[in-house]
């Protein structure tokens, strides 16, 4: 009879950060775990499950990096606004780059201040 003994599964969930949760399995649930393990996405590339970017490990001559903010949203603008970001980022290619959201959120400041005129009309319009 197989005994459960605690192993290291990975999760992977739309919403979920895709890291290692500590989880107790069968001994058949382990095996299927391990093979599952050999189709992780690489990193750099997205999940084919949640379609999430799997970062990169920090290098050692990797420059510091800082979180920067992009505002406040109410939580069910915030989870859309993440998730139009990722599927941008995805379709212009952004993900090669090694701070992906990051260059991907310069570039559209730049144009941003390209079509600035627009963007001040826009808000000017509101009410």
């Amino acid at each position: 009879m197989p005994s459960d003994r605690p192993v290291f599964a990975p999760v992977c969930a739309v919403g979920g950060d895709g890291g290692m949760r500590d989880v107790i399995l069968s001994d058949a649930e382990a095996q299927a775990i391990e093979v599952l393990a050999t189709f992780l996405p690489e990193p750099g590339t997205r999940c084919p499950t949640c379609h999430r970017r799997v970062n990169k490990t920090q290098k050692k001559t990797s420059p510091e990096a800082r979180a920067v903010k992009a505002g406040k949203l109410p939580n069910e603008r915030a989870d859309d606004f993440d998730d139009g970001i990722d599927s941008l980022q995805e379709y212009v290619g952004a993900d090669q780059d090694s701070y992906a959201r990051g260059a991907l959120m310069e570039r559209l400041l730049v144009l941003g201040i390209q079509r600035r005129e627009e963007l001040k009309v826009h808000f000017e319009g509101r009410e």
